[in-house]
């Protein structure tokens, strides 16, 4: 189960989230017009789709953004969230696994510390 919850930890820190490329200010004047379906963002300059939405601790705008996650560093997106989602179950499975045998283990002790008064 550690396996698992390592590899999707990895799989979702070291992947791209789906980040869309930032264009300059000539590029932008250069193509003429925007997609039909997208807006510009005031951050980044870059023309993105209605499910895009803007990171503020990335400072980067990407597809289908959900949040950006303390543990791996990086935003969660259309890339990620499924790697993301292993990573949270096996950590719940691995965690439940952990607390079954600590139990078990300390359950078959015969060393039972007691406070005395």
């Amino acid at each position: 189960s550690s396996v698992i919850c390592i590899g999707s930890f990895c799989m979702t820190a070291f992947s791209d989230p789906g980040i869309v490329k930032r264009q300059t200010r000539r590029q932008l004047e250069q193509s003429g017009t925007a997609p039909r379906n997208g807006i510009l963002c005031e951050y980044c300059h870059v023309y993105r789709s209605y499910d895009t939405r803007h990171c503020y601790d990335c400072n980067v705008c990407v597809e289908g953004h959900d949040h950006h996650c303390p543990w791996t560093g990086k935003c969660i997106g259309k890339r990620t969230l499924r790697s993301f989602y292993v990573f949270l179950f096996s950590l719940i499975l691995h965690l439940t696994f952990v607390i079954i045998v600590l139990n078990v283990w300390l359950a078959r002790t015969d060393r039972i510390y007691v406070a005395e008064p």
